[in-house]
């Protein structure tokens, strides 16, 4: 172990975000690999398959952003105004409060998903968002460690649940659903979701739910103290938009 030990003596090597990701799924393939508390076969995508998946997927999002881009409409003629009415029993079409401006949603992005699970055509379960809190640290009963925020952050929890709505026991495969999750906070903050290796983490979420039962998932994310969340964006075949709100009667751990 000492002659194989070595150190980067201050040097750190430059990796682009696909090489990243390969690390990320590499890691987190050999830790499941040997825990308990995740039975399915795993399968570890070399570099190759890994750029044809990232390439699949920014194409898909291409197509997305191409789909909902707006289209140009002609100016219109101008037309002469119309004489103001005289009769009060008549509504007057200049007024500009005759007709409230459309609202923008609060700056909160629309959805093209009708649920979570549509975003990739989920089918036999429903998913539910419930709630978020931040807090230190969190772990489940099951978990046999916790997992904490770094120095000077705080760990957003988002809570879901995961319902068999068919007529029979059902697993139910995170992985083989590919999707992607992002958290934008009131400030415009943007951050992308944390791999861990908790046993309800729903990005890795593996399990057999009976009919009619569900169970709890989560997902992880760094923000700062000061940091409010605002909105959750799930991606997959389609894109679904949650709005996010505090549910203090979950427990989200320490």
């Amino acid at each position: 172990m000492i002659t194989l030990t070595a150190c980067s003596g201050g040097n750190t090597i430059p990796l682009t975000e696909e090489e990243s990701d390969g690390i990320a799924q590499y890691c987190a393939y050999l830790l499941m690999k040997y825990d308990s508390n995740h039975r399915a076969n795993f399968k570890l995508l070399d570099m190759n398959d890994l750029k044809k998946e990232v390439a699949e997927r920014e194409k898909q999002a291409q197509k997305e952003a191409e789909r909902h881009k707006p289209t140009a409409t002609p100016a219109p003629e101008p037309t002469e105004a119309p004489e103001p009415s005289t009769n009060p029993g008549v509504d007057n079409p200049s007024d500009p409060g005759a007709s409230p401006a459309e609202e923008d949603n609060n700056g909160i992005p629309s959805s093209d998903a009708a649920s979570i699970a549509d975003t990739a055509d989920i089918s036999g379960f429903s998913i539910d968002y419930v709630g978020y809190q931040l807090v230190d640290s969190y772990a489940t009963e099951d978990d046999y460690y916790s997992f904490s925020a770094p120095e000077g952050k705080k760990l957003c929890v988002v809570s879901f649940s995961v319902t068999n709505t068919s007529t029979e026991t059902a697993k139910f495969d995170a992985i083989s659903y590919k999707l992607g999750y992002n958290l934008t906070c009131t400030d415009g903050a943007k951050h992308k979701s944390e791999i861990s290796l908790l046993a309800d983490d729903i990005q890795f979420y593996n399990s057999d739910i009976a009919a009619g039962e569900s169970g709890h998932a989560t997902l992880m994310f760094y923000v700062n103290p000061e940091e409010e969340p605002f909105y959750l964006e799930i991606k997959g075949i389609k894109t679904y938009i949650v709005t996010l709100n505090q549910n203090p009667e979950v427990d989200y751990g320490n």
